[in-house]
């Protein structure tokens, strides 16, 4: 990438000095005289560094000044001070103010691209440290101990260690971003960075500067560009949300790019080549809107090379306490407070609940109850806290009479002996389908032997369910 320096000094003759020297070195450079220049530079675009003057004749800030605002502005722009009347408290006062050197005129223009190169390399060294700590911080798995997620974890390390196309589909709010995350954060380009995109943000007009960036001062061959997604997420990944949301004209660019990857940013000549891995995501089943002819049946053959399908929660039930603990953990600690375990009827609640919303809905609710917190003092959750969040049948039984409810009624009816088979028989059909059928789970979820569930589930002619 063409990177562009800022070269402010109030001297014509050194800033076209220095203009020339950078740019036999393959430097873009733009130039201000003063502070009000400087500013409006600032306003179109942020410059790759700043070779700054001390003194500035006829402007508004010195030097020193203009180096505190844009420390403001960007913490880690490379600023090189220069000065034809320096001393050493200009130099300090500099370094302190946070240049990254200072140079004394006359310089020796190979001691300057020295300093700016060093200058630029540790920035980037900077910013990939800041992508990594970042990427340590948030770490990503696949959470839960439902058949789907044993299954796909075993599969992980090859669908990771593989540079193909995954197409995830799913419910709104199943984890599509987060199964996304999963894949990049165990693949090899894990150190690279992860872009995601919104597709129903990409504007039709905008799309191809969007996608491959543009110039940003006119349509000439050497001007400096804004990165455009595909380069920002070169030697990563790039998650398309929503890809259902792309218009059919600006389908067939992407279709182009995922067949030929090399490209040009929007009024650039040089070519350019893709190098990220391409993870897309639909709620809508993409075969069916290329038999509707609302999707473009060449880009859905070239996502589709690995497809990933994450079922609703309803569907994964073993995953919700799992989810529910990882959730109540990870908020808890943002909010600065002490996360809260669930007692044994507010967990059957949660297993209960048909989550239309998802995995997205459970952790809404877990952060609702931690702002509510009527319950801080309390040393678990209570039935009734979930109850009133997720508007739970049992909550609501007062006023609808639920079948839960005639069949206690009945149960009430009953003798002694009678009405403990009854319910214990009821309870354990009830365990046994909220765990689809899996006996050891149900065993261990309800607290007794799996040989003495196998004894009662015969006893009471429970069969697989």
């Amino acid at each position: 990438m063409i990177q562009e320096i800022l070269i402010v000094d109030d001297e014509p003759d050194i800033r076209r000095l220095i203009a020339q020297i950078l740019g036999d070195e393959g430097f873009q450079t733009a130039s201000a005289a003063n502070s009000k220049e400087v500013f409006a530079f600032l306003d179109q675009r942020k410059p790759d560094a700043v070779i700054l003057d001390v003194f500035l004749q006829g402007s508004d800030m010195d030097g020193l000044g203009i180096l505190e605002e844009l420390r403001r502005l960007y913490p880690r722009l490379p600023v090189i001070m220069i000065s034809g009347h320096g001393t050493i408290e200009t130099a300090v006062s500099a370094l302190k103010r946070g240049a990254y050197d200072f140079l004394e005129k006359p310089f020796s223009s190979e001691r300057l691209v020295t300093l700016l190169k060093r200058s630029l390399e540790v920035y980037r060294l900077r910013e990939q440290n800041d992508e990594l700590r970042s990427q340590l911080e948030e770490t990503y798995s696949i959470i839960g101990h439902s058949p789907w997620a044993e299954r796909t974890r075993k599969d992980l390390p090859k669908l990771a260690k593989s540079n193909s196309r995954v197409l995830i589909t799913g419910a709104a709010g199943c984890g599509k971003e987060a199964m996304a995350r999963v894949i990049h954060a165990a693949s090899p380009r894990a150190s690279g960075p992860f872009v995601a995109v919104n597709c129903a943000t990409l504007r039709e007009d905008e799309f191809e500067r969007e996608l491959f960036g543009y110039a940003t001062h006119g349509l000439k061959e050497n001007s400096a560009y804004t990165k455009g997604l595909l380069e920002r997420a070169q030697g990563g990944t790039l998650f398309l949300r929503e890809v259902t949301d792309i218009s059919m004209e600006c389908q067939g660019k992407v279709a182009r790019i995922l067949q030929d990857p090399s490209f040009s940013p929007v009024g650039m000549t040089m070519r350019l080549t893709m190098d990220a891995r391409i993870i897309a995501s639909s709620q809508k089943n993409l075969a069916t809107e290329v038999d509707k002819n609302t999707f473009r049946a060449d880009l859905f053959f070239r996502l589709n090379v690995i497809p990933v399908t994450i079922p609703p929660l309803a569907n994964r039930r073993d995953d919700i306490l799992p989810l529910t603990e990882y959730f109540m953990q990870r908020l808890a600690q943002g909010m600065n407070l002490e996360p809260k375990p669930l007692s044994s009827q507010a967990a059957a609640l949660l297993m209960q609940h048909d989550w239309p919303g998802n995995a997205r809905e459970l952790r809404n609710l877990i952060e609702r109850l931690l702002i509510m917190l009527p319950w801080r003092d309390l040393k678990e959750i209570p039935a009734e806290a979930i109850a009133q969040l997720i508007g739970n049948q049992s909550a609501s039984q007062t006023d609808n009479p639920s079948k839960m409810e005639q069949n206690l009624t009945q149960i009430w009816a009953m003798p002694y002996r009678q009405a403990k088979a009854q319910f214990e028989r009821d309870y354990l059909l009830r365990q046994l389908k909220l765990h689809h059928g899996n006996i050891a789970r149900t065993a261990s979820h309800v607290g007794i032997e799996r040989t003495a569930l196998h004894r009662k589930l015969k006893a009471y002619d429970i069969k697989e369910v």
